[in-house]
Formats: structure tokens, C-alpha cells, sequence
């Protein structure tokens, strides 16, 4: 049931790790002195920036999907009561 927030949180850890992975190459690009590591710096940038929305939204969603099941699970014990 939780699929959904799940690939959320993975989204938001993939994020992070394309971050790092994206400064390490922007300072790599910045001692040799190469044109690309400027923009490589603002893509780390942004997806420092990205994850920690993916989290929340993930969060939302979790909750959303926890009292959805309470919801369900309710309506299931008021029908077993009414038979």
C-alpha cells in the first residue's frame, strides 16, 4: 500500500547521491579549469535543493496513505459488526 511514498523517499536519496556525485565532478572540473564544471555545480545545486521537497512530498504521501488504511480498516470492522 505504502508503494507510492516509498519510491518517493527512493527518489529523494537518489537525488542527494546524483548531488554529490555532481559536486565531486564540478571540483574535479574546477582544478583542471574546465568549462563545464560551472554548470555542473548548478545541477548539484538543484538537486541539493529537489531532494529534501521529494522527502516532504514523500512524508505527505505516507500519511495520506496511513489514514487511508485506518479508513479502510474501519469501514471493514463497522460491516463484520452489522452481519
Amino acid at each position: 500500500m505504502k508503494k507510492i511514498s516509498k519510491s518517493l523517499f527512493g527518489w529523494a536519496d537518489a537525488f542527494v547521491i546524483i548531488a554529490v556525485l555532481l559536486f565531486v565532478a564540478s571540483f574535479i572540473g574546477f582544478v583542471i579549469n574546465s568549462a563545464w564544471s560551472d554548470s555542473a555545480f548548478s545541477s548539484a545545486l538543484l538537486f541539493v535543493v529537489l531532494a529534501p521537497f521529494a522527502r516532504g512530498f514523500g512524508v505527505l504521501v505516507q500519511n495520506a496513505e496511513e489514514e487511508m488504511a485506518h479508513r479502510f480498516d474501519v469501514k471493514l470492522e463497522k460491516s463484520d459488526d452489522e452481519k
